[in-house]
């Protein structure tokens, strides 16, 4: 740094502390070794991080992996309940990185539940709770709970679960979900009407899609309130044994609260996926291309879509969480 003053200056900087790890153990010493106060930046080798306990960011740290599919965080098998994530501060973060096989015998957010923070660019695969008639599994993949928690560009598979409300993702409470993925996750229970894949209640989704899910006796996406706002999404493909009546798409893809305040520029038919039967929902020519809506809250967060890729190419951002 090179400085040209003319009279006397005082300077005052703020650094991040900087921690690199390679294994489950020194990940968790890493976090409680960290600031409470200043930011500090963890980053992850490629490979398996095996976890005994979940990864607790209650500091403003910043948890970041080589890669989705490169850095993955896997419940220790010794462990038979974990949470696997928890961000409870404004300025957490993790992003670029797989979390798999999360599991709770009890509460909610088998993958990971915010209060406040941010991940981004990380996939969720197989993460889930216990069934509902034991408890409660309210966001087996992710739950957000409040204005400071959002999840931008991540990706949601994998789920095969009995039961479940939310079972793949559960916004409340001003939280806000942007650019992602929900896809091929399963919820087989046909005793529920209410066993959403995805539950919105006074939340925002926004440019995400959700795509080729399927549910017993229920819908894809639950619109819970008058509130939520749903905005330039995909909801398309998901698939059950009994339908819902009343809602949007074909019985499987949208019901709750469903008017043109809540519910803007959303897709429930076929967008112009690459190949859906061989599950690649980037997009051809179609409705979805060059089509997202305007405006302050419209794909704000994020610079790349739930793959990576640059977030605008053409004259619009696309509907939907694929450029």
């Amino acid at each position: 740094l090179i400085f040209t003053v003319d009279g006397p200056k005082s300077i005052q900087a703020r650094c991040s502390t900087m921690f690199q790890v390679t294994t489950g153990e020194k990940l968790i010493a890493a976090v409680a070794a960290a600031s409470a106060t200043d930011p500090s930046v963890i980053e992850i080798a490629e490979g398996d991080i095996f976890l005994t306990a979940t990864l607790n960011l209650t500091k403003p740290i910043t948890v970041r992996g080589a890669g989705i599919g490169k850095t993955v965080i896997k419940r220790d098998a010794m462990v038979s309940s974990l949470r696997m994530l928890e961000l409870s501060n404004a300025s957490a973060l993790v992003e670029n990185l797989t979390v798999t096989n999360g599991y709770l015998n009890s509460g909610t957010g088998a993958g990971a539940y915010v209060s406040a923070g941010t991940i981004r660019r990380c996939e969720f695969y197989n993460c889930r709770n216990q069934p509902w008639n034991t408890g409660w599994n309210q966001g087996g993949g992710v739950k957000l709970s409040g204005s400071n928690s959002k999840l931008i560009a991540c990706v949601i598979r994998g789920l095969n679960v009995s039961d479940g409300q939310g079972e793949a993702l559960w916004l409340e409470s001003s939280a806000v979900a942007e650019s992602c993925l929900i896809c091929d996750n399963k919820c087989t229970t046909t005793g529920r009407a209410d066993a959403y894949m995805v539950r919105v209640a006074s939340a925002t989704l926004r440019g995400c899609t959700i795509v080729n899910n399927y549910m017993g006796n229920s819908v894809a996406l639950y619109n819970a309130n008058g509130n939520g706002r749903i905005k330039d999404c995909i909801v398309y493909g998901n698939r059950g044994s009994i339908a819902t009546s009343g809602g949007l798409g074909n019985g499987f893809d949208i019901s709750g609260s469903i008017s043109a305040t809540t519910i803007q520029n959303t897709l429930v038919t076929d967008p112009g996926f690459v190949d859906f039967a061989n599950k690649n929902y980037a997009l051809t020519a179609g409705p979805a291309v060059d089509a997202a809506l305007s405006g302050t809250e419209t794909l704000a967060l994020t610079e790349v879509d739930a793959a990576g890729n640059q977030r605008q190419v053409g004259t619009a951002v696309d509907i939907g969480s694929l450029e």
